[in-house]
């Protein structure tokens, strides 16, 4: 394959995205949890997951990446684009801050529940809107409101900080309410993943040259 893979990725057309999609995931271990040491603890979390959905599913490749420029982390999160231009600002200037690492799941064949994409946006969470003081206080499980924290067995000391960043912030509000933007301040968001296979093409754009010849050499 040549050196124009960028070019490759966004001509792909669905069908062939797809086929990648159920054969390869993957995630993007935001600069928090590279920070806290948590890369290692994500990487086997999320595969054991997977494996109770497909026990053929292993880890075919992970690699450190530095993003580059705003236009980058931008073309990453396309999918926000019709977010607030504010809060895509301060997206860009986190995924700016420090190293990310970049985690390739393989399965044998196909994926057994067929789309990657769809299984780790579930493992991952949601992100829950304009939460109260009173909401928060009563939440027993700090994944119910944070996006991408997985629950973390024998960690209970993190999910406690989180949730003490979290009500500090809106004690000091009149309001008592946490806007989104600021639930992804204050609040540890550890993965990324593509959330839909348009947003795949940029995920795939990020492999390096010799992996990405591999993979993509399949499908094309």
């Amino acid at each position: 394959m040549q050196k124009n893979q960028h070019s490759e990725c966004q001509n792909f057309a669905l069908e062939e995205l797809d086929a990648i999609d159920s054969n390869y995931g993957f995630i993007v271990i935001k600069p928090d949890a590279v920070e806290n040491d948590l890369t290692e603890f994500l990487i086997w979390d999320i595969l054991t997951r997977l494996k109770f959905i497909d026990p053929d599913v292993a880890i075919d490749y992970v690699f450190p990446y530095e993003f580059k420029s705003a236009e980058e982390v931008r073309d990453f999160y396309r999918e926000n684009s019709q977010l607030p231009e504010d809060f895509v600002r301060s997206i860009i200037n986190y995924m700016l801050s420090g190293t990310s690492v970049i985690v390739v799941y393989k399965s044998k064949d196909s994926f057994a529940q067929g789309s990657f994409i769809d299984v780790i946006k579930n493992i991952k969470g949601k992100t829950m809107f304009n939460w109260s003081y009173e909401e928060v206080k009563t939440k027993k499980d700090t994944n119910q409101f944070v996006r991408g924290l997985l629950p973390l067995p024998g960690s209970d000391h993190l999910q406690k900080r989180i949730r003490e960043r979290v009500l500090e912030r809106l004690e000091q509000k009149s309001d008592g309410i946490l806007t989104t933007e600021e639930l992804n301040y204050y609040v540890m968001n550890l993965v990324h993943s593509p959330d839909s296979l348009d947003e795949l093409r940029f995920v795939l754009d990020l492999l390096p040259e010799e992996y990405k010849e591999q993979l993509l050499s399949k499908y094309y």
